[in-house]
C-alpha cells in the first residue's frame, strides 16, 4: 500500500484504501468456525475413551454388566470415531451453504452429541458407593 502510494503520489488524491468484498470477510468467519471444529474434534480424539481396546476382556468372564458397558463404550468410541471423520472432512469452500456452512453446523452436532454420550457413558459406568446396611 505504501509503495503504491509513493510511485503515484502525485495521482492520488487521499490516502490509500483497502477494500475488500463481503465474500471474502465471510470466508473468513466460516476459516474460523472450521478451525474451531477442527481443534475440538482432535480434542475429542484424544481424549480418554476416545477408543477401547475391547480384546483385553475377551477372556474375561462376562457378566450381563460387563457386557452392557462393553456395548455403551463401543457405541461411544463408533459414535466419537464418526463424529471425528466427519470433522476431519470438511473443506474450506464457502461459496455456497450447502457446501461451507451446513457440513460445518452437522459437524458441530456430531461432535456434540459424542461428546454427551460419552460424558453419559462414564456416569453411568462409575461404581455404587456401598452401601451399610
Amino acid at each position: 500500500m505504501k509503495s503504491a502510494s509513493l510511485k503515484i503520489s502525485t495521482h492520488v488524491a487521499g490516502p490509500g484504501r483497502l477494500v475488500s468484498d463481503p465474500m471474502a470477510i465471510h470466508d473468513l468467519r466460516l476459516k474460523d468456525a472450521l478451525a474451531e471444529v477442527l481443534h475440538e474434534a482432535l480434542a475429542l480424539h484424544s481424549a480418554p475413551l476416545a477408543e477401547l481396546d475391547q480384546s483385553w476382556f475377551a477372556q474375561k468372564s462376562e457378566s450381563q454388566v460387563l457386557g452392557s458397558a462393553l456395548a455403551r463404550a463401543g457405541e461411544a468410541a463408533a459414535l466419537t470415531r464418526s463424529a471425528i471423520d466427519q470433522a476431519l472432512v470438511l473443506q474450506s469452500n464457502f461459496s455456497r451453504e450447502t457446501e461451507g456452512l451446513v457440513p460445518i453446523a452437522k459437524a458441530i452436532r456430531a461432535l456434540r452429541d459424542a461428546r454427551e454420550n460419552r460424558r453419559s457413558l462414564l456416569l453411568t459406568s462409575r461404581p455404587s458407593p456401598p452401601t451399610h446396611t
